[in-house]
């Protein structure tokens, strides 16, 4: 209505408030905050669990202007880096870009038929953990969604990285096409809060657990959006 003011808030479990309670999930608690505070804003939560930036992107192309939004905020994780360079995610088919921003054309193919049990919460947790990809860096097998945090990444982390620094970019386009503000709240690790009254941040020397949210912030201030650091509430 007239004089409201309506968010968009795009990330994915962390946003969605997969397991979380409907009452404790931090999008209506902040919505609520500013209702009590008398400002008439609404909140539309875009947040799906295993989305990662390409998926939010081609969300808010397919969808965003029915809302009709003043603000979209992005709510990035570190492990959207890897998934932003990969054409699957945990076995099934995603959408994938380049470093130019050019979505790949190929068809997606259809998702595999799951068990009931592969249908619960529990047998989604369990089948992701199991599917998890590795990267080798120097002998060790690493979590490839922790592999942003290395300070000299593998080239396919590399590679990521930069495809996700282009969607960041193309966010900001497309929000500037709905006429409606950005802004990026990249959301902090535990090893990256854990980390923060350190005098060091590293690990080892090769492994700095702030390094994907700082990727993140500077990727929002290169698109010229505005930056939410919620680690000031940490």
């Amino acid at each position: 209505g007239a004089g409201k003011t309506r968010v968009l808030f795009l990330g994915d479990s962390f946003v969605g408030g997969y397991t979380v309670r409907r009452d404790h999930l931090f999008v209506d608690v902040r919505e609520r905050a500013w209702k009590s505070e008398g400002r008439d804003i609404e909140i539309v939560n875009a947040g799906l669990q295993g989305y990662s930036t390409a998926q939010q992107l081609l969300w808010l192309r397919e969808h965003g202007a029915k809302f009709r939004p003043d603000l979209v905020v992005l709510f990035p994780f570190e492990n959207d880096i890897w998934w932003n360079g990969s054409g699957d995610y945990v076995g099934e088919p995603k959408p994938r870009f380049d470093v130019e921003g050019e979505l790949d054309p190929s068809p997606l193919t259809e998702l595999s038929r799951r068990t009931w049990c592969g249908r619960t919460a529990v047998g989604s947790l369990g089948r992701l953990f199991d599917s998890l990809p590795t990267v080798d860096v120097d002998g060790a097998e690493v979590n490839a969604e922790f592999t942003p945090r290395i300070v000299e990444p593998p080239a396919e982390t590399a590679a990521a990285e930069l495809v996700t620094r282009q969607l960041v970019a193309e966010l900001a386009d497309e929000c500037r096409a709905l006429d409606a503000k950005f802004a990026g709240a990249p959301t902090p690790s535990k090893a990256h809060v854990r980390r923060l009254g350190a005098g060091n941040p590293t690990e080892m020397g090769k492994m700095d657990a702030a390094r994907p949210h700082a990727l993140f912030v500077d990727a929002a201030k290169a698109a010229g959006a505005a930056r939410v650091n919620l680690l000031d509430a940490l």
